[in-house]
This record gives C-alpha cells, structure tokens and sequence, in this order.
C-alpha cells in the first residue's frame, strides 16, 4: 500500500510539473497576446481622437457656414445663386459632420474592445489565470485527501467567485443509494467537519512543497482528531502513514479505542500531577498495558 502511495504521489508530482509547464507556456501565450492587444487599443485610441478633432472641426465649420447664411439671409441679397451654394456646402458639411460621428463612435467601441482584451490578456488576466490553476491543483490534493479520510463520502469543490476575490468551498455528501448531496459547511457533522479541515491543511502542505519548494521533516497536528468515530480515527491514520513526511507528531486526549493504538509507531503520555504535569515515554503497548487517559 505503501508503494502504491509512493507511485501516486510520484505521478502526482509529475502532473503538477506538466500542469506547472503548460500554465508558464499559457503565460508567455497571453502575455504576447496582451502586448498585440495593447498595440491596437493605442491605434484605436489614436484613430477615435483623429475622428473626434475632424468632428470638432466640421461642427465649428458648419457653424460658420450657419452664420454666413444667416447673414445672407439677414441682408437684402438679389444673389440667390450665392445662397443656394451656401445652403448646398452647409449640407455637405452636415453630411460629413454625421459621418465623422459615425466613425468616431466605430473607433470608441473598438478601443472598448481592445481594452477588454487588454484587461483579460495583460497582467490582471495572466495573474487570474495562475490563481486558477492554483485553486485547481489544490481542489485536486484536497480531493483526494477528503475522499481517503472519508472512505469515498465526502468531496470538497473550490471555485472562485465571479471577481475572483472569494474562494467558495462546496461539499458533496454521498448517500446510502451512492447518489452525492450538496451540503453546507455549517450542515456537517463534527467529524466531517474535522477531516475535511485536515483534508485541505495536507493539501495546502502538498502545494507549498511543489510549487514553493517549502518543506519540513515534521508535522505536529493539534487537536485534529476531536469529534471523530473509530472509522475517522483509523483513516486518519492510514493517510498519515502515508505521508511524505519523517515525523508525524498527533496532539489528543484519547482514541476512540483502544485497538487503535497500534496505528502509532508510540504513544507518548503527559499527566497533570498537582501544579506541574509528567511526559511517560513509550511505545504504544506500554501504554496500552497501563491504562492511563489522555
């Protein structure tokens, strides 16, 4: 079992290196993109400005063709043909105004577009992306680790929220009939509640060590066994056993029976006497053989 525990991790660590190369190559990917993104919001930028100074210049030219022809109009003018061609160029200044406007719309909504492509490809989307495959490699770890504690009940779904600044938790319970139900963090019972906090404590662990590199010889667990059945007790230590780690050092006052005090290699027990408290050292059947609470 062990072994088989060893390969697993093993392929899992290879897929995390995979996962790892194929998020830094999606990297360079949208960075390039961001870039080429970012080149055109600054040409439609550019564009939207020319059509907006040449929709200036037209309004203040019809203006001034408005004024002329009021003045004509004003003035006692036996040119007629005078004022036809104003009426005329004030048209087509009024033809070229329209679509002056037209165009610097066309060039707003593209730098609106380009913006957003610029938004999801530069450097808030790349960040985006790696918090995603982040949570997805740890869903996968805590997943595992859930369902080794549970025998297969429980499944613990991470997702972001829609800004991507909350993670959510999702619990599924499997039922008798093997169909799986949604259930609340607050609708689970102690134990359940106890491994999947262990559940996702491994899997934070497992993250840190493959993708910061950050590990340690010793892990002291505190209190996690509380609340938990003779079942919970026993996976828990089967998964602990299992553990990539030199020493395990479990925090408790007492197991659910006394069968599993084999599970642990020794048992240490502290006892309150008066003021002060005593540390008996020894493997688990002296312990076993005396009898004394934790």
């Amino acid at each position: 079992m062990l072994l088989d525990l060893e390969q697993e991790s093993a392929a899992a660590e290879e897929q995390s290196k995979a996962t790892l190369a194929a998020a830094n190559e999606r990297v360079r990917s949208a960075t390039a993109r961001a870039a080429e993104a970012a080149a055109r919001a600054e040409e439609a930028a550019r564009v939207r400005r020319e059509a907006e100074r040449r929709a200036a210049l037209t309004a203040l030219q019809v203006s001034h063709a408005r004024a002329a022809l009021a003045a004509v109009e004003a003035e006692e003018n036996p040119h007629a043909l005078r004022q036809r061609d104003g009426a005329a160029r004030e048209a087509e200044l009024a033809e070229r105004h329209a679509t002056l406007e037209v165009t610097a719309r066309e060039a707003s909504t593209r730098h609106a577009q380009l913006g957003e492509l610029q938004e999801h490809f530069g450097k808030r989307g790349v960040q985006n992306l790696l918090y995603q495959l982040a949570l997805a490699q740890l869903e996968a770890a805590a997943a595992r680790y859930a369902s080794e504690l549970s025998d297969g009940r429980l499944r613990l779904r991470l997702a972001f929220d829609e800004k991507l600044s909350t993670v959510r938790k999702r619990v599924q319970v499997r039922r008798a009939d093997g169909s799986l139900a949604e259930r609340s963090i607050s609708q689970l019972s102690g134990g359940e509640w106890r491994r999947l906090a262990l559940a996702l404590s491994l899997a934070f662990a497992d993250f840190a060590r493959q993708r910061l590199g950050i590990s340690c010889n010793v892990l002291v667990l505190d209190e996690v066994m509380q609340q938990m059945d003779v079942d919970g007790q026993a996976a828990m230590a089967r998964v602990l056993k299992g553990l990539q780690v030199e020493t395990t050092i479990v925090i408790a006052h007492g197991l659910a029976s006394d069968a599993l005090y084999g599970d642990f290699e020794a048992v240490d027990v502290v006892e309150k006497v008066g003021d002060a408290s005593r540390v008996k050292v020894g493997g688990q059947r002296q312990v076993a053989e005396v009898g004394i609470p934790f």
